[in-house]
């Protein structure tokens, strides 16, 4: 809230659109599988509501003014800041993951290629 007020006062641009944007970010990365009901009928769960928010933010950052691009840009910052270090851990384990999984399904053909040779032989 702060850089976002900062940048606010630089600019001469003040909207809490932006700052509302990047706390609904954060929602939706901590509950992405809630469910809203849209006009009270239709269930949307908050993780595409989230992709609609970041095209907001990337359509205000391309077409805005200078004022409206900082302040999009700082609370997008804003975000980073709190949910940065847990992203990138979630990508190094993705990896890990990845290459465990590619090591293992690796290991099974050559036992089963061994396997193999031995009924054969």
């Amino acid at each position: 809230m702060i850089g976002t007020t900062i940048a606010g006062y630089l600019t001469g641009y003040s909207d809490a659109t932006h700052l509302n944007l990047s706390l609904f970010l954060a929602f939706a990365y901590l509950f992405p599988d809630y469910e809203v009901l849209l006009f009270f009928i239709i269930p949307v769960k908050v993780k595409y509501l989230a992709w609609l928010d970041w095209a907001f933010i990337a359509f205000s950052v391309i077409f805005g003014s200078i004022g409206m691009k900082i302040v999009a840009i700082v609370s997008v910052l804003n975000y980073l800041l709190f949910f940065g270090p847990d992203i990138i851990d979630r990508i190094r384990l993705r990896r890990k993951v990845y290459i465990n999984r590619k090591n293992f399904y690796r290991q099974i053909e050559e036992a089963r290629r061994a396997n193999r040779d031995n009924m054969r032989d």
